[in-house]
This record gives C-alpha cells, sequence and structure tokens, in this order.
C-alpha cells in the first residue's frame, strides 16, 4: 500500500482511538489539541480510560486531555492522575535498576547499549513519566554475553520462576529476561542480538555499534545507538510485534496494538513520531542506506503508513518520513498468513513468557527457511552469482535453518517435559500471558 493510500483512507475509527492517536500527534503539534476538544465529547470516557491503560498510554492520554483543557469525569480523572504518579514512580525505579545495571557492567569492563526505554524517555518525550520503561533492554556484544550475565547475577538478577533453561536462549533466541526478587515487574532484558535467529532482515552488529552516543538518562549518561540506527531498530522492532502489517492496520494502529497477540505500546509509536518529526537531527539519505543493507526497507515504509495515518486523523502537518529517495526492494513482508493462523488459534500469537517469543513466529521462521531466489541472493550477495549457485546457497540454507528450527521444537519439548514434572514455586502475581510488561507499570511484589 502507497503512502498516500494510507493517508487517504476514509473509513473512521473509534472515537478513542482517534483520541489517543491526537494524543501522540500533539507531542509536537499544538493544534492538535484543538481536535482533541472536539473530539473528546464523542468518547466512552470508560472504554477510553480501558483502551489507554492496555496499550499503556494513561500517561500520554492525560497529557494530551490536560494541555487541551478537556473536563474529564471525576472518576476517569483520578485513574488518569494516579496512572501519572505511578509512571514517575516506576521511571525512578527503573533508573536506579538502569545505575545499577551499568555499574555492574562497568566493573566488569563490559560495553553496553541501553536501547529504547529511560534514553528515548529523557529525551524525546516532554516529561520522562509520559513513557514509563516496560523493561531495561540492555545490548552487549555476542562475545560478552557469558560475562555480562555473570555480572548481573552478581547484582542480584536471576531468571523469572518457569523460564526455560539458560542454555535454551543461548542457543536459539536473541535475549534473555532477568528479574530482582521482589521486583518482578522491573525485568531487564539481556540482549546479544538485535533481532530473532529467523529474521528476515539482517542488522550486523558492526553497524549497529557504530557511532554510538552518550545521552543522560535520569541521575546519569549512558550509552545508545546512533538516532539513524535506532530509527531503523525501532521500525524493526514494531514490525515484528505487530503480525498484520497491512491496510487494517495503518487504518487503526491503536486497533492493532489491542490485538491479543500483539499486546503492543503507543509509545512505540511515538518513540517514532518524535524521532522522525526531527529531520535536522537525523541523515536520512543514510537512514534509507542502512535500510536497504539491513533489509528493513519494510518495516520502514508500514512505519511510513502509520506516522500518515496519525497526521491524517490529527488533520495536521506533512509526513516526517517524506522522502521518496528509497526505492529498494521490500525484504520483509507483512506476513498475514502468520496472523491468519494466530487469528485461527490464539494461543499461538500470545507472548510466552519462558520461551520469550510467541510460538506463531516458528510459521514466520518456515518462510526463512524458503525466502526465495531474490533474498538469497540479497542476503549472501550474490547479486552477479549464476543460477546454479543460488539454487546451491538455497538448499544449503533451508537445510540449515529447518536444522535449527527441529533443535528448537526438540528443545522446547524437552523443557517442558522437565517442567511439567517439577515447578518451581511462582513469586509475585504471574503476568497475563501476552500482556506486555510495560503495559502494566505496577512492579510485581510491591516497590
Amino acid at each position: 500500500m502507497s503512502r498516500r493510500a494510507a493517508g487517504n483512507r476514509s473509513g473512521s475509527i473509534p472515537p478513542e482511538h482517534h483520541l489517543l492517536l491526537l494524543s501522540v500527534r500533539g507531542l509536537t503539534d499544538p493544534q492538535a489539541h484543538a481536535e482533541v476538544r472536539r473530539v473528546a465529547p464523542a468518547c466512552d470516557w470508560d472504554r477510553l480510560a480501558d483502551t489507554a491503560a492496555r496499550v499503556g498510554a494513561l500517561p500520554l492520554l492525560g497529557a494530551a486531555l490536560e494541555a487541551a483543557r478537556v473536563t474529564v469525569p471525576a472518576g476517569v480523572a483520578g485513574v488518569v492522575r494516579q496512572a501519572r504518579v505511578n509512571a514517575a514512580a516506576r521511571v525512578l525505579l527503573m533508573e536506579r535498576i538502569q545505575g545499577e545495571v551499568m555499574d555492574a557492567c562497568g566493573r566488569a569492563g563490559i560495553a553496553t547499549l541501553v536501547l529504547k526505554g529511560l534514553p528515548l524517555a529523557h529525551e524525546l518525550f516532554p516529561s520522562p513519566d509520559l513513557r514509563p520503561p516496560g523493561d531495561l533492554d540492555l545490548l552487549v556484544r555476542c562475545q560478552d554475553r557469558d560475562r555480562a550475565l555473570a555480572a548481573l547475577k552478581t547484582a542480584g538478577f536471576v531468571l523469572p520462576a518457569g523460564s526455560f533453561p539458560l542454555r535454551f536462549y543461548w542457543r536459539h533466541h536473541f535475549h534473555v529476561t532477568l528479574v530482582r526478587p521482589g521486583f518482578e515487574g522491573l525485568p531487564v532484558e539481556l540482549h546479544w542480538d538485535t533481532q530473532p535467529p529467523f529474521s528476515m532482515s539482517r542488522i550486523p552488529a558492526d553497524d549497529f555499534w557504530a557511532e554510538c552516543r552518550v545521552v543522560p538518562a535520569g541521575s546519569r549518561a549512558v550509552q545508545v545507538p546512533r538516532r539513524e540506527t535506532h530509527v531503523l531498530y525501532l521500525a524493526q522492532h514494531l514490525g515484528r510485534h505487530l503480525l498484520d502489517a497491512g491496510d487494517e492496520t495503518a487504518a487503526d494502529p491503536v486497533a492493532a496494538l489491542l490485538d491479543p497477540a500483539v499486546r503492543g505500546r503507543l509509545v512505540w509509536l511515538a518513540d517514532l513520531w518524535l524521532l522522525l518529526s526531527r529531520p535536522d537531527a537525523l541523515d536520512m539519505s543514510l537512514v534509507h542506506r542502512l535500510a536497504a543493507r539491513w533489509g528493513v526497507t519494510g518495516d520502514l515504509d508500514r512505519v511510513r503508513a502509520h506516522l500518515d495515518r496519525i497526521a491524517t486523523i490529527a488533520a495536521a502537518g506533512t509526513d516526517p518520513l517524506a522522502d521518496p529517495t528509497a526505492a529498494e526492494p521490500d525484504r520483509e513482508s507483512p506476513g498475514g498468513w502468520t496472523r491468519r493462523a494466530a487469528a485461527l488459534l490464539p494461543g499461538l500469537g500470545r507472548t510466552s513468557a519462558s520461551l520469550q517469543f510467541r510460538p506463531v513466529q516458528a510459521i514466520a521462521a518456515l518462510r526463512y527457511a524458503f525466502p526465495g531466489s531474490a533474498w538469497i541472493r540479497w542476503r549472501y550477495g550474490l547479486e552477479a552469482a549464476p543460477a546454479g549457485k543460488v539454487v546451491a546457497r538455497g538448499v544449503l540454507h533451508g537445510a540449515a535453518a529447518i536444522f535449527r528450527l527441529a533443535r528448537m521444537a526438540v528443545a522446547v519439548g524437552t523443557a517442558s517435559m522437565v517442567r511439567g514434572r517439577v515447578r518451581a514455586p511462582r513469586k509475585g502475581p504471574a503476568t497475563p500471558s501476552g500482556t506486555h510488561p510495560g503495559n502494566n507499570i505496577y512492579p510485581a511484589g510491591g516497590w
């Protein structure tokens, strides 16, 4: 779907979703406040508060309503006000955890990058409590992951109850979740790669670590990726979570985030909106070159559709990504059949806390195994190679992918049987399956 088609769709969306998207637009455009005042009377306030809570946007909604000077029913106003207080407390707690984690890694001599979360909240948002972090995403180089885990264990972080053995994540995943007992609602995700093993895109570590920046994130400064790199990482992250990345998602991004198979957060869109609304701070030619090199041009195009929709709903402004120079092939298609499988079997679409990914993504892994000749040429640098060499490379790639997938399935089955016989007691209230931790701003186990 073209960018203009996304921006000019005539279909309407619920006023509650309309208002939430206006709260994103209002971060950079005060003219959106007039539209907030126009839309607010048509909202079902209880439904609005419930929807905002489910997409982790109660603080963002509260700021938009306050800026627009909208009179809010007392009950809803109390919920929004309490959410803002809780968000501020969560930010402070995560800042403390971030400091302890960075100190632990620093003592071990481990280089780290902080992704998303607190740095974006402090650098981009008018107030960091408008973007309460769901967790702390910490990236280390692959060769440092064992030392990083040891350092975090020394600082008191362990695998959550019910997790698979650590070797499962080392071999089959790209990050592992760690928690401190008593604060399970404030997890740390230790990443050693930026994407799953079966991702159709490819982000080389050297590219990602190039030209990092140091930015303030609370009481201390942390190292983060350069803006151009971070934009594409966030676009790829959003595309990975949205099983439906087609017309329906572009028409109503909030509805897509509410899908039980996604449980996304509105701040994922707000992050991209704020980054791409600052063209003076971005080298857009570099963004497009990296997108083509990494194979995330398709994800970037879908972000354009989302932002076009927000701009259209807000009835103001221009597309911050209005650069038509990137006519690169789409390496990562929407994957509609994966979405349909999740719709038929909802349990497969929900995130598993122990697996740390959605089982339905195994279907997407099959597409990785058989991606087509154009992808093989791109992935392995065989653009000028004869067809026979491309076919041979494709057969080897497919066999290796199927072997890895089968090995992972055996590991899942074995670990599941072991867990079925001996279950560790759970500490703290369980997080509902499929719920993103950032959508509940209360830390499990108390403050």
